[in-house]
């Protein structure tokens, strides 16, 4: 029951920050009529295991909550996505960096808190 709430507070909290951030926009990619969802944020985490590549982006967040705050407090006050990234991606990003995120929309979330999803593309716009 529990793992249950946890499954579905992540995929409410990752739907929330995807429909209330300003900066979200939608995209669609002609030439094969897939829609993309864009979002923003900050990267919390990286972490890797068995080649599987995975970045903690967080929105909603300051550089001050970053310095001030734990990696579970930042969870539980803004959410959060681990997005799946290429080991290039991957090697390129560091933490306190600010991205934009695009993924598929209508993708699956994994089941977990907080939720997981496959970026298509990740731009760092801020060092």
């Amino acid at each position: 029951m529990q793992k249950a709430l946890f499954v579905f507070l992540g995929m409410f909290l990752f739907l929330t920050a995807f429909s209330t951030d300003s900066s979200i926009d939608s995209s669609t990619d002609n030439s094969t009529n897939v829609e993309y969802l864009r979002t923003e944020g900050y990267v919390v985490e990286k972490r890797e295991h068995g080649g599987v590549y995975q970045l903690l982006v967080i929105g909603n967040i300051t550089k001050d909550d970053l310095k001030n705050k734990t990696k579970h407090q930042l969870i539980k006050e803004a959410g959060g996505t681990y997005f799946y990234v290429k080991k290039e991606i991957y090697s390129k990003a560091q933490r306190g960096q600010k991205v934009v995120v695009w993924i598929e929309k209508g993708q699956p979330l994994q089941p977990s808190y907080p939720s997981e999803a496959s970026a298509k593309k990740i731009e760092i716009i801020e060092e």
